[in-house]
């Protein structure tokens, strides 16, 4: 939802960090009255849903070492989604946010222009981060090939 908080205020609440205690609390707000609420602001804009996208919890992954605790954010620079929420989630877990376009994300842990990300494991996988400089996921390198 966050690529729509700026222009559908109401799409912020789903977009907010560790919000839902589980998937299924995540799936009976979003089919409730919540849910309903939420997709109700987008017609003003113009916009109809048709449904909520369920792609999985986010996690951070990185190059450098294993993150554990959020001590281990500490200093490292990590792409989020360009969202202020996205921007300042990471600021309160002490890391730096780099925002930018998914798409540059590959090229950017390759670079080392950024030491991580943020982002589901559909996008991780998908997109192959893990074979841009040995990326790590749960502090073991993941490589499903």
């Amino acid at each position: 939802m966050a690529p729509f908080n700026g222009t559908v205020k109401e799409s912020i609440v789903p977009a907010l960090p560790y919000i839902f205690r589980s998937e299924d609390h995540m799936h009976t707000v979003m089919d409730g009255a919540i849910g309903d609420q939420i997709k109700a602001a987008f017609e003003p804009a113009g916009l109809v849903v048709l449904a909520f996208y369920d792609a999985g919890a986010r996690s951070f992954y990185n190059s450098r070492k294993p993150i554990r605790t959020v001590e281990d954010l500490k200093g490292m620079k990590f792409r989020v989604i360009q969202s202020d929420i996205f921007v300042d989630m990471a600021a309160a877990l002490g890391a730096n946010a780099t925002p930018m376009p998914y798409g540059e994300v590959y090229s950017s842990l390759e670079t080392g222009v950024i030491e991580g990300a943020e982002n589901n494991f559909p996008s991780y996988d998908t997109a192959k981060h893990f074979r841009s400089r040995q990326i790590l996921l749960d502090g073991r390198a993941y490589d499903p090939s």
